[in-house]
């Protein structure tokens, strides 16, 4: 019986330890970030159930190279630059809601600095 114990806690162990404090929770949803060459990237499914309205194709046309491919990933995404010019037109409107000021205040104030100041919080981090 304890054999059993001790291999479930170890599965569980192996399948989460490699995120262990290498991502950021906003309003219960997960938010990766991927600090490239002192760039900043979210993965764009992360983002997808925060941002509201949600980002259409043309949207994300027109961000240009502020969305891309995350480098030496497989997964799409918003560098900083592209995130925050998002949220700017989500929130410096009349029709701003206040989970939008929030997740840009937390973004700006919060994970962004974070990020910078402790590298080993990235996502890609070893």
């Amino acid at each position: 019986m304890n054999i059993f114990s001790w291999w479930k806690e170890r599965a569980r162990y192996s399948a989460v330890f490699h995120w262990h404090g290498k991502f950021f929770v906003f309003d219960g949803h997960q938010v990766r970030f991927y600090l490239i060459d002192g760039t900043i990237w979210i993965p764009l499914s992360d983002l997808a159930p925060i941002v509201e309205p949600t980002l259409n194709e043309r949207e994300l046309r027109l961000l240009g190279e502020d969305f891309a491919v995350i480098p030496n990933e497989k997964i799409q995404g918003l560098n900083e630059q592209g995130v925050l010019r998002v949220l700017k037109t989500r929130t410096e409107s009349r029709h701003a809601t206040y989970p939008m000021i929030r997740f840009k205040r937390w973004l700006t104030l919060s994970a962004f600095p974070n990020i910078r100041k402790r590298p080993s919080a990235a996502a890609n981090s070893v």
